[in-house]
């Protein structure tokens, strides 16, 4: 993954389309930009209280993201 010289930081959030998380992205965009930082953002739409086949996938978004080669994560709980 190319970095550009910068940090980059994994966002783990759900529902990025609700107010509450969209103020927190809109924020943390907002930052990173000030500080000159790369955000991922790895967002989904699953539903604790449901369980099919595209919420047992989405699961994996985790084991898709390149940990090794971010500099830190950030994880929104309440929006899971």
């Amino acid at each position: 993954m190319k970095s550009n010289g910068r940090k980059n930081i994994g966002v783990f959030i759900n529902k990025i389309d609700e107010y509450f998380q969209r103020t927190i992205y809109r924020s943390l965009i907002q930052e990173a930009h000030k500080y000159n930082y790369n955000l991922l953002i790895f967002n989904s739409y699953g539903n604790q209280n449901v369980k099919n086949a595209f919420d047992n996938l989405e699961g994996l978004i985790v084991d898709f993201a390149p940990l090794k080669e971010l500099d830190g994560v950030i994880v929104i709980p309440d929006s899971y």
